[in-house]
């Protein structure tokens, strides 16, 4: 197993309704995306307004402390990911999806080309 946190472990497939059974809160059916109790509306709604960080991973690498330390202006760091690869959606710093750097006015933006399912990004969200 993958002991990186920053990549994305599998996550068992849905064998029911999201939600905790035990204690009644209400529940979320993952395939038909209606809730069991209409009264738990209100809470996801509020849930959903929720602002969690999201980053755009270019590339990663580990470097000793004496290497940083040395770091300066005009220093480069390089990396062992080519130009060419899609760089790393990360919610809540966790990976959900793969992209392309695209230009969104003055300002950048990504391009998804890969995404993980709904009930992985919200199972992200969690710590």
């Amino acid at each position: 197993m993958n002991a990186d946190p920053s990549v994305a472990q599998p996550v068992p497939q849905p064998t029911g309704a999201l939600g905790d059974e035990r204690s009644g809160q209400p529940a979320f059916t993952a395939a038909g995306g209606s809730f069991e109790r209409p009264d738990a509306v209100p809470n996801v709604a509020r849930l959903l307004r929720l602002r969690v960080p999201v980053l755009v991973r270019l590339a990663q690498r580990r470097m000793p402390i004496s290497a940083v330390r040395d770091l300066s202006i005009g220093s480069v760091v390089e990396f062992d990911k080519s130009v060419d690869m899609p760089l790393d959606l990360l919610v809540n710093n966790h990976l959900i999806g793969h992209g392309v750097c695209v230009k969104a006015g003055e300002n950048f933006g990504l391009r998804l080309t890969e995404i993980c399912d709904q009930r992985q990004r919200v199972l992200s969200l969690a710590d």
